[in-house]
């Protein structure tokens, strides 16, 4: 209960260093920054100060980045690898979420940037198959 107490604290003060300018909120739960959870244990630890993504989202945002760069430079991926590049992620938020593994940050972060190239890619196909 006590931990569920500071986890808590520590939420809500993370939440006050990263809310955007303008509070939205849905069902009365704030919405700062993204859908990401926030969760302290789930994300990354810079010189004391908890990020505003959890792993998994920083990987995705990352892999998004990552993804323009490799578009700029013109290097491009089948629809196949792609598709490919969605799986590890889906497989391990499914095994965790249903408790049959651990996940931890270095994996999460692993996928989610996986994750974030391969929906970016599929994005671009998308958008050159409509234009």
């Amino acid at each position: 209960m006590s931990s569920e107490i500071n986890d808590s604290s520590q939420k809500a003060e993370s939440d006050r260093k990263w809310d955007l300018p303008i509070p939205i909120s849905v069902n009365g739960k704030p919405l700062s920054f993204c859908f990401c959870h926030r969760k302290i244990d789930r994300s990354f630890s810079v010189w004391g100060y908890t990020m505003p993504l959890c792993a998994r989202c920083t990987g995705i945002l990352l892999g998004f980045y990552a993804g323009l760069v490799l578009e700029i430079l013109a290097i491009s991926f089948s629809l196949l690898l792609s598709v490919l590049f969605l799986l590890p992620l889906i497989v391990d938020g499914v095994t965790q979420m249903i408790h049959l593994r651990k996940s931890n940050n270095t994996l999460r972060f692993a996928t989610g940037f996986l994750f974030g190239i391969g929906y970016l890619y599929l994005l671009f196909t998308f958008f050159r198959m409509v234009l």
